[in-house]
């Protein structure tokens, strides 16, 4: 096997969460771990204690046998800190994974992610839609029908 480009334009400097960008993690995955299923925010008297981290998908900086391991499989945006790179887990599996890489469980994430990204491109899309207005609409135009061009229908 070829050994993976040191040079990888893919791997850029880590950057910074905003606390956007981590609600909208938190968000994409409904407070849940995509991986055990546990709450990543857990109330703690009058405040939410926050039992998560950010995970790259695909390595920041990828050790020796992580690029050997991943070399050649898909990747999620066009560089390692996109959002599309990253993903709310509990600190556990975060932990876990970032120890524990291997293909199956990195692609795993991945297909998790592209479920994740796939649903929500679809609630973006129908919130911005007024169906509500629109039947409106139609059931208005069909009470001012005449009976005779009701009947042609």
């Amino acid at each position: 096997m070829k050994m993976p480009e040191l040079n990888d334009p893919y791997l850029i400097a880590r950057v910074a969460i905003t606390e956007n960008t981590d609600n909208a993690h938190l968000l994409e995955v409904d407070g849940v771990c995509p991986l055990c299923g546990n709450y990543l925010l857990i109330p703690k008297g009058k405040r939410m204690n926050k039992k998560y981290q950010i995970a790259h998908i695909y390595p920041n900086s990828p050790i020796i046998h992580e690029l050997k391991e991943l070399h050649g499989l898909e990747r999620l945006g066009t560089n390692c800190e996109e959002f599309e790179n990253k993903i709310a887990l509990c600190k556990d599996c975060h932990g876990y994974y970032d120890d524990h890489k291997t293909k199956e469980e990195y692609l795993k994430l991945v297909e998790i992610k592209k479920r994740l990204l796939a649903s929500s491109k679809v609630k973006i899309s129908t919130s911005h839609q007024d169906i509500e207005d629109e039947i409106v609409l139609v059931i208005n135009s069909l009470m001012s029908i005449d009976s005779e061009t009701l009947d042609e229908l």
